[in-house]
């Protein structure tokens, strides 16, 4: 535990493995509310279908939890006393799952106990919700962390909608709509959250070989380079279009120069007679990065020469 500032800061594993913890336990007493059947039969199983039910879509909930926190955490650098309080409510309340779907299993048609796992349902994803702002303000400056979190909190509003419209119709026309409705929106967080991983994963590896190249030609060239490229779920073509023109105004200022010094060179090589040799060298000099020049502005990853 560390302090910077007047904010204390703990090591995220400690937390990770709480929540493993917990989670896994939680998961696991979940079977211990299914009963047994009456008699050694099918019939007797298909009798305790509805807890069967309930006792799937709830371990399934939670494992979801378990995968979106596994990914998230691995982005966090950062954890603080605002986050450690949020988790532990968040976990407080995943603590009833095991109690409200045993309840769930037993009272399977009735609107109240389908109600209440509805809102046992919204209460978490709620403390969830105010845990991953409490990593937002725990990591502030993380671009790639916030714009995770924001895709995945924008996924759980939506979930949530979804399972408010179901509390409706199970009050008043048949109670495990609620449950159906549970089911949809975890299912809807679990493939948007898919989507969202696999459009990270490949914003990160683009990162990478953005870093890895820009590093490579300013080894090689001591050259500054400019990236053009759009941030991840952030516009700025404004921003883009004026580097643009500058850019290009730079390489018709750059192509004048080169076309001068080219003339001169020639005229030179009349009156005075240089070495061809030098000539040629240096109009594919020019001619060079002309290209290199293009093909930059083409690709949205322009080198400027430093200004020493």
């Amino acid at each position: 535990m560390k302090r910077q500032g007047s904010v204390m800061y703990t090591k995220k594993n400690r937390v990770v493995s709480f929540m493993d913890a917990i989670l896994s336990i939680e998961m696991t007493i979940l079977v211990l509310g299914l009963k047994a059947p009456a008699s050694p039969d099918v019939l007797s199983f298909w009798d305790l279908r509805e807890g069967f039910f309930s006792y799937a879509l709830a371990f399934f909930w939670l494992g979801s939890m378990w995968s979106t926190f596994n990914n998230v955490f691995a982005m966090v650098e950062k954890v603080d006393n605002s986050v450690i309080v949020s988790t532990l409510v968040m976990l407080f309340l995943c603590s009833f799952v095991p109690y409200v779907t045993s309840l769930s299993s037993e009272y399977f048609y009735s609107p109240l106990i389908q109600t209440i796992f509805s809102f046992q349902f919204l209460a978490v994803s709620f403390s969830t919700y105010w845990m991953y702002d409490c990593l937002l303000r725990a990591n502030q400056g993380d671009e790639q962390l916030e714009c995770y979190l924001d895709e995945i909190k924008k996924t759980m509003r939506q979930a949530i909608l979804i399972a408010i419209i179901g509390i409706f119709p199970g009050l008043t026309w048949y109670a495990p709509i609620m449950l159906y409705s549970i089911i949809a929106a975890v299912l809807f967080a679990v493939l948007n959250r898919r989507k969202t991983d696999h459009h990270m994963a490949v914003l990160l590896s683009q990162s990478k070989e953005k870093a890895h190249l820009n590093s490579s030609v300013q080894r090689q060239t001591g050259e500054q380079v400019v990236d053009l490229s759009v941030e991840p779920f952030h516009g700025q073509s404004g921003i883009i279009q004026q580097r643009t023109s500058e850019v290009l105004q730079d390489l018709h200022t750059q192509s004048e120069d080169i076309a001068h010094s080219v003339t001169r060179s020639s005229a030179a090589s009349k009156s005075e007679k240089p070495d061809r040799d030098a000539s040629r060298n240096l109009r594919n000099k020019s001619a060079h990065r002309q290209t290199v020049l293009h093909r930059n502005v083409s690709s949205r990853r322009v080198h400027l020469p430093s200004h020493s």
